[in-house]
């Protein structure tokens, strides 16, 4: 006679599934831009199965890997498609925990290491150029403060738009940051041009301490959707077509270790849990690696160092 199987999640469809994930997600308390991005990843895999009544016990090793050949077939980069399926294998990970399927090894695609340039000095005498108050509207002000607010910290998008003005402390010159990647507040310098700036912004601004540092012209907080678009607006005003606001993050650390900043003190400023982390924002270009190579080329300083007068050639 067939034993009573307490095993009630056989046939459950993947969609249910991925319910009961995100209701476990949110009683853990996750981020929800880590909820957000689950959901929409989620939803790549479902247009791939285009089966709303597929099993979550049928997903297998060679379905994963049909699913990986289908986002690489839409042109899709392998640094992009590792995150489609590192967010499948936390989901699948946590389906196999609590039964719903097999355990199911996900590879990743092995990626070329992509040098991604900082800002140039040309390009960023454009973006720094203030605007005329008396001509320009609010949103181009706005915007020209954000571009150095992102250059003078280099802060996530996530993390400017969640600024209130009482996070601002001028009397001690630092920044309270609320809200970060890891979760934990953090304290942050002000310098003394990005101090002058925000005094003056903040007048212009005239909001309570429980707003928004950066707002719309209504006064309504910026969205991160909403500051991607207006700085890619304001750049392209002025003729600087790189737009991403990352790009600002990676110019501040870069820029931060040609002036002689101490890697862990950066590792500090932008928050990273690991050092491996902070160094791959570290992008010295061709240029600067020319600067002064003599000077600390091993070849060079031997042959300065034990220089006698050679036979010459007829």
């Amino acid at each position: 006679m067939e034993r009573i199987s307490l095993n009630c999640k056989k046939n459950v469809k993947i969609t249910e599934a991925f319910t009961n994930f995100q209701r476990n997600n949110e009683l853990k308390n996750l981020a929800s831009q880590t909820i957000k991005a689950n959901r929409d990843k989620f939803k790549k895999f479902q247009k791939f199965l285009d089966d709303d009544d597929f099993l979550i016990g049928n997903v297998n090793k060679t379905l994963i890997n049909q699913y990986t050949i289908s986002l690489k077939s839409e042109g899709i980069k392998a640094s992009s498609v590792n995150i489609y399926l590192k967010h499948m294998r936390i989901f699948l990970n946590w389906c196999a925990t609590n039964g719903y399927c097999k355990k199911i090894d996900i590879s990743l695609l092995k990626e070329d290491e992509e040098i991604k340039e900082p800002y140039t000095e040309g390009q960023l005498r454009k973006l720094l150029v203030k605007p005329d108050i008396n001509k320009c509207t609010f949103a181009e002000y706005r915007n020209w403060v954000i571009v150095n607010f992102l250059l003078s910290t280099g802060v996530r998008r996530n993390t400017l738009v969640n600024i209130k003005i009482k996070d601002l402390d001028f009397e001690n010159d630092l920044i309270k940051l609320t809200t970060t990647k890891n979760r934990k507040q953090q304290l942050i310098p002000i310098g003394s041009t990005l101090k002058n700036i925000l005094i003056e912004y903040i007048n212009f601004r005239n909001g309570d301490k429980e707003d928004a540092l950066f707002c719309s012209a209504t006064g309504t907080k910026l969205t991160p959707e909403g500051v991607n678009k207006a700085i890619r607006e304001y750049n392209y005003k002025r003729e600087v077509y790189d737009t991403g606001l990352h790009k600002f993050r990676r110019t501040f650390a870069t820029m931060a270790v040609k002036n002689g900043i101490d890697a862990f003190k950066l590792q500090k400023l932008m928050g990273h849990r690991s050092i491996k982390t902070t160094q791959k924002y570290v992008n010295l270009v061709i240029g600067d690696l020319q600067d002064d190579y003599e000077k600390y080329n091993p070849l060079d300083n031997f042959i300065k160092e034990n220089s006698k007068e050679h036979i010459k050639l007829k």
